[in-house]
């Protein structure tokens, strides 16, 4: 028998059977993990790799830099001979 209506509004209120049944991590099969344990590798690949997007980034920012630097010091050079 359904004691409640569409809405999940009980009609026995504290009587409800849906109500006496276990929380959540009673409910689970045993051979379910309640929380995920977390993937040390992984954690570890993702860090390398945000390392790596940064160095990545900094190489190609002093690249444009020393080019920037060398084309200023190149004209500088033509205009002054």
């Amino acid at each position: 028998m359904n004691c409640c209506d569409g809405f999940g509004n009980c009609r026995q209120g504290r009587d409800c059977p849906v109500r006496r049944q276990a929380p959540y991590p009673a409910t689970l099969p045993p051979d379910l993990p309640v929380w995920p344990d977390r993937d040390q590798d992984a954690l570890c690949r993702r860090r390398l790799q945000a390392i790596s997007s940064v160095a990545g980034h900094a190489a190609v920012t002093i690249l444009m830099l020393v080019c920037a630097a060398m084309a200023a010091a190149g004209w500088v050079q033509l205009l002054t001979s």
